[in-house]
């Protein structure tokens, strides 16, 4: 009983560990996009596409080392997966909203409906996937 417990409450910390991650990334990607639309004169399009790379691998470097504490050598490998996950994640919104708006509910609301569904898919996606572990390296604490 203990030990279920204890492996919730693990989980639970990396949750808000990993939704902190997330705030912060949104910060770099709209700080980001700000930057290079208002001061760089860049384009819109080009300018969200590289304020979201940005924040991804903002993201992917603190879960990786903060979030999950992994430090394998696998970063490459690690960094193909974290970006599958994240495309499924666009992937999730896109559908979400188009679905949600579609019965004419507002477009604010099903973003955060979308945000909440995208949140839960890549915290256990990156968890028990991109970021699991190899047998090997397991050392029981």
């Amino acid at each position: 009983m203990f030990n279920f417990i204890r492996r919730q409450t693990v989980i639970y910390k990396k949750f808000i560990k990993f939704t902190i991650v997330g705030m912060l990334g949104a910060l770099v990607d709209f700080g980001s996009l700000i930057l290079f639309v208002e001061l760089f004169l860049w384009g819109i399009i080009i300018s969200t596409t590289l304020a979201f790379i940005l924040s991804s691998l903002h993201n992917f470097t603190l879960n990786k080392f903060w979030t999950f504490r992994n430090k394998e050598d696998c970063f490459f490998e690690q960094l193909y997966k974290y970006g599958l996950v994240t495309l499924i994640g666009l992937a999730i919104t896109i559908i979400t909203m188009y679905i949600m708006i579609h019965f004419e509910f507002y477009y604010i609301f099903a973003k955060i409906v979308a945000i909440i569904l995208v949140g839960f898919w890549s915290f256990y996606a990156n968890k028990y996937w991109t970021f699991k572990l190899k047998r090997k390296n397991f050392i029981r604490k």
